[in-house]
């Protein structure tokens, strides 16, 4: 159990360091330009956008799918919570646009299940759950990126995710497209016929 802990530390640790590293670089490379957070991570966006490398498809989430409250969602056994979402973008996660397995890797939309309790004692959680977090997520910040989302069949967002055990949120950048959609469109039909195209991990923020 100890050596599980200190791998798992380790590989936290590795990962705030690239973060430290990926911060600074985009600071050298625009001081002059980057004066707030908020501008940082367009410009983070801007830079994850660009070398996007072709149109990734997310299938959305074919299992089961609860809203418990108004702030959890169930998605069979894995428990998302979210904070800070608009109304009208609460159904990319009530639909299973966005589901937690997308953390995990998971772009298929198939179920992935916490492991089962034995009896009466609480199964263990999994080491694959500790390190990537798949379970009790909690999503404290999603809002689009108007200035990147530049055609009707395209919206950027940025997230900001909390797994359990870390002190920092993680940034990520994700784009939908709806390529029925035009200027007309409104945000409730544009979700509806909308499926993920990106979706990557950023930073650890600091």
């Amino acid at each position: 159990m100890i050596l599980i802990k200190t791998l798992i530390n380790s590989v936290f640790f590795l990962i705030s360091v690239s973060a430290f590293a990926q911060r600074d670089s985009i600071k050298n490379k625009a001081e002059k330009d980057i004066r707030t957070q908020g501008e940082q991570e367009e410009y983070w966006a801007q830079q994850a956008f660009e070398k996007n490398d072709g149109t990734q498809i997310f299938e959305r989430y074919k299992g089961s799918i609860y809203v418990l409250e108004e702030n959890k969602i169930k998605y069979d056994d894995v428990v998302l919570n979210i904070y800070g979402v608009s109304p009208s973008l609460r159904a990319i996660f009530e639909k299973g646009i966005f589901y937690p397995g997308l953390i995990a890797g998971n772009y298929s939309g198939e179920v992935l299940k916490t492991r089962q309790k034995i009896d009466s004692f609480p199964a263990k959680q999994n080491n694959f759950d500790i390190l990537f977090g798949i379970n009790n997520l909690s999503i404290s910040y999603f809002d689009e990126i108007k200035s990147l989302s530049n055609s009707p069949k395209i919206k950027r967002f940025k997230i900001y995710l909390w797994r359990q055990g870390l002190a920092n949120p993680s940034l990520y950048f994700l784009e939908l497209t709806n390529n029925t959609a035009t200027e007309e469109t409104d945000i409730k039909t544009f979700i509806n016929g909308a499926k993920i195209t990106f979706f990557r991990f950023a930073s650890i923020l600091i």
